[in-house]
């Protein structure tokens, strides 16, 4: 965990990041020549006048004289905007909640002025404003009691901006927002709320965006995630749901087998570790046609390397096609591996080699299922750090325990990629 000012946040070194063309960043300065950016980096800021003054003005403590009267005007400018958004002046009500904000921002009623800003533009349909306004209450406002309140208003806006919200500005006038903003909310709302049901939801939202905009892989990721942070829970099953059709959409547009076996340990993840949930049915059914689909995907590839000379990678590959003996392409792969050990008896040994029956090299072995995680379904206020603990002695480094590989490099099960398109055979 991460703290910052009196707030914990997730791990950003295990919580991947969804900032949108961060390569780009210093792309500016990259054209520069080196001469001038060494004459920009030793060239010393000079704040402004205005920049002194409001610093000077931030860090100066009122006396209690002049923090009493500031109450005291706060809580009359907040008494008359209240009185004024009871008369359904909202407009009036709004610019006098502002201005409690802007001349008493230390008074207590300047954090309900800037809560009641966010709720009348929410309900005056000005979403993105909305949610800013209440991100800035929640940023400088941490201990106000409508922590809770705030975060649940962010993500129901975000819901109903991605739910109801046009494309962007690609996809038609006076679109609502961008997906790479939607994302930028969601990660705000789960920044907010770390550890919450609302913080799961919305990384389960952003792998849907992903996912709708045909970035598979970075979709995936963020399912991973929720996954690997949430474990027993219903947001991880529904994550891992999604991550069993996500690589059946990468494998049907790819031809290596890699993307059909990242399917199949998905789905059988997912049987694992939720066996209980009514998908299971779908994934069990869905698990029996993908047999067929990589029996045949073996079989073009073995007579794609065939044609090609290699006789080694093709008897492999037709070797992986009777995996499945009642596959359509059984029989011809039988035959064609007959003919490859007529022409080079050594590979024999290749066809008769048995396959390990997970790509991470293990013998099958059923994963533990991982322990019920309960979640706050609403974030609470964050509180002032404890004082700190006596230094402990740094404990020893873990075992490495890294995600799957994702292709095995030796032994003679190893399925080679082809180095290009392979197509089915004519009559197949």
């Amino acid at each position: 965990m991460k703290r910052l000012g009196s707030f914990s946040f997730l791990d950003t070194d295990r919580t991947p990041r969804y900032i949108m063309n961060s390569r780009f960043r210093h792309a500016s300065l990259r054209r520069l020549s080196p001469a001038l950016l060494i004459l920009v980096a030793s060239t010393p800021a000079i704040p402004t006048q205005a920049a002194l003054d409001f610093l000077k003005r931030d860090n100066e403590k009122p006396s209690e004289t002049q923090q009493s009267t500031s109450e005291g005007a706060a809580n009359a400018l907040l008494a008359e905007a209240q009185n004024r958004e009871a008369s359904s002046q909202f407009g009036k009500a709004r610019d006098l909640y502002e201005t409690v904000v802007k001349k008493y921002p230390r008074t207590t009623a300047a954090a309900e002025s800037q809560f009641k800003v966010g709720e009348i533009l929410q309900v005056d349909g000005k979403n993105k404003k909305a949610f800013e306004a209440f991100q800035k209450l929640l940023t400088e406002y941490k201990n106000t009691p409508r922590y809770t309140e705030a975060v649940q208003r962010q993500y129901t806006i975000a819901e109903e901006l991605r739910n109801n919200g046009s494309k962007g500005f690609l996809g038609g006038i006076g679109a609502d927002i961008q997906p790479s903003q939607l994302i930028e909310f969601y990660e705000q709302i789960s920044t907010n709320a770390p550890r919450t049901e609302l913080a799961a939801q919305s990384r389960i939202a952003i792998g849907s965006i992903h996912a709708k905009q045909g970035e598979l892989a970075e979709a995936i990721v963020a399912f991973e995630a929720v996954v690997r942070e949430y474990p027993g829970t219903k947001y991880a099953s529904e994550a891992q749901y999604n991550l069993f059709q996500l690589h059946g959409r990468e494998a049907n547009q790819s031809f290596s087998p890699m993307d059909l076996r990242q399917q199949r340990e998905a789905g059988e993840d997912f049987l694992n570790q939720f066996g209980a949930d009514p998908r299971s049915q779908d994934i069990r059914s869905a698990l029996g046609e993908l047999s067929e689909k990589e029996a045949s995907k073996a079989y073009d590839i073995g007579r794609f390397y065939e044609k090609s000379g290699d006789l080694k990678a093709a008897a492999i590959y037709y070797r992986e096609a009777l995996r499945l003996p009642s596959g359509k392409h059984a029989a011809d792969a039988q035959s064609r591996l007959s003919g490859i050990i007529e022409k080079d008896p050594s590979l024999a040994q290749v066809a008769q080699a048995k396959r390990v029956s997970r790509s991470d090299g293990s013998a099958g072995s059923i994963p533990i299922a991982p322990p019920k995680l309960e979640l706050p379904q609403t974030p609470a206020a964050p509180q002032a750090p404890a004082a700190p603990a006596a230094a402990a002695p740094a404990p020893a480094a873990p075992a490495f325990q890294g995600e799957k590989p994702r292709l095995r490099a030796t032994g003679d099960d190893v399925l080679p990629i082809p180095t290009d398109v392979p197509t089915p055979a004519p009559g197949n």
